[in-house]
């Protein structure tokens, strides 16, 4: 049985813009809440904006009391902006935007709202509550590989 080769991608990016665009505490300090009981809810949404060769994603996270996920207690919302400098031939040699190269900019973006919500939720009733790793890759519907860049211009 031969072993399947797997053909690295090769791009070249760089990252136009990383903002917080939400973050809201909906309870005051007297809802108790144990920290290691924190659970998230991701809303992850993907644009291809081909005239200026990049991509935007929006992150929006609920962090509720438990894993039950009855109590909503905040929610923090982001947006990345990312410019893919070789944008004409991945899509032309992958017909769309690979999942892995957009794996890697959720990544990024996720990582930076976990630390957006370490400095906003600080003396807050979510103080404590870290974003967990996750991977990337569960946040794409499509499973065939590729982000069309027709379907979102």
């Amino acid at each position: 049985m031969k072993k399947e080769e797997i053909k690295a991608i090769s791009f070249e990016s760089r990252i136009l813009d990383i903002s917080l665009i939400n973050f809201k505490v909906f309870h005051k300090k007297n809802v108790k809440v144990n920290k290691n009981d924190f659970a998230f809810e991701f809303n992850i949404k993907i644009k291809l904006s081909p005239s200026i060769k990049s991509i935007e994603i929006d992150s929006s996270i609920n962090i509720f009391s438990d894993q039950t996920k009855d109590l909503l207690l905040a929610d923090i919302a982001s947006v990345g902006k990312f410019e893919i400098l070789n944008y004409e031939e991945i899509i032309k040699e992958y017909k769309g935007m690979p999942n892995p190269i957009i794996s890697v900019f959720i990544g990024v973006l996720i990582s930076t709202t976990r630390g957006f919500l370490i400095l906003k939720s600080k003396d807050t009733l979510i103080d404590g509550a870290l974003i967990p790793l996750s991977n990337p890759n569960s946040f794409f519907a499509n499973k065939e590989g590729v982000i069309k860049a027709k379907e979102n211009e």
